[in-house]
């Protein structure tokens, strides 16, 4: 599985979610005009290999989703409460056991949503960033 791969399949999920006008498989160069957007981001550090079996290699993606709901200041942050309140649910609902990449990957890394003023590039957003993690385990043949 390459991490083109993880990213196009999180973004499709993601981009499935009602009411998300954008998904971004890559880190737009450009503050996002188009709301509410999805944006993996990566955290530190980004990929960490282990070997839970002998012929397992288990490759955890660690990413930090950024849910890009609205320009700060487009609103009252009333408003974007009651707006953004349903998204984490569908946005867990998207990842557990919804990922089929091969029928191997899966997200058992789930973090806490944390809601606030987010800077990105050149512009500052009302939304939440969660930490996931991405997890593939991949059979190897073992060399003595």
């Amino acid at each position: 599985m390459s991490l083109g791969t993880v990213k196009a399949q999180l973004a499709s999920k993601f981009g499935a979610i009602t009411g998300v006008k954008k998904a971004y498989e890559d880190k737009p160069k450009e503050a996002p005009a188009i709301l509410p957007a999805v944006i993996f981001d990566r955290r530190k550090p980004f990929l960490t290999p282990t070997t839970p079996f002998n012929d397992t290699v288990r490759y955890t993606w660690h990413f930090q989703v950024l849910f890009l709901y609205a320009t700060a200041g487009a609103q009252d942050v009333e408003r974007w409460d009651a707006g953004i309140e349903g998204f984490p649910a569908l946005c867990v609902a998207k990842v557990l056991g919804a990922l089929t990449l091969g029928g191997t990957i899966r997200a058992p890394g789930l973090g806490g949503f944390n809601f606030g003023l987010i800077p990105y590039l050149d512009a500052t957003y009302f939304g939440f960033t969660w930490d996931l993690d991405a997890t593939e385990d991949t059979t190897v043949q073992m060399v003595a």
